[in-house]
C-alpha cells in the first residue's frame, strides 16, 4: 500500500512497528500451512525521493535501501 504526508516523525516509526509485528505474525491458512503475514506500506513522503517523482519500482527500491540498506 502506498500512502503520503506521514514526513519522517513518530508516526512513520510507528508505521514501521506495526509492519514489521505484522510480518513476523505467524497465521495458518485453510489449508493448514504455516506463514508469516505479508505487510508492504510504502511512504511515498516526498523528501525521501528529494522531491521527484517516482515510479512504483522506484519507490520499492527507495524504500527497501532506506528500510535495510539495500
Amino acid at each position: 500500500m502506498l500512502h503520503g504526508h506521514v514526513h519522517n516523525s513518530q508516526d512513520e516509526e510507528l508505521l514501521q512497528s506495526f509492519q514489521r509485528l505484522t510480518r513476523e505474525t505467524v497465521i495458518a491458512d485453510a489449508a493448514g500451512n504455516i506463514r508469516n503475514i505479508p505487510c508492504n506500506l510504502i511512504n511515498c513522503f516526498c523528501k525521501f525521493s528529494d522531491y521527484v517523482p517516482l515510479t512504483l519500482d522506484e519507490w520499492i527500491l527507495l524504500t527497501n535501501k532506506r528500510a535495510w540498506g539495500e
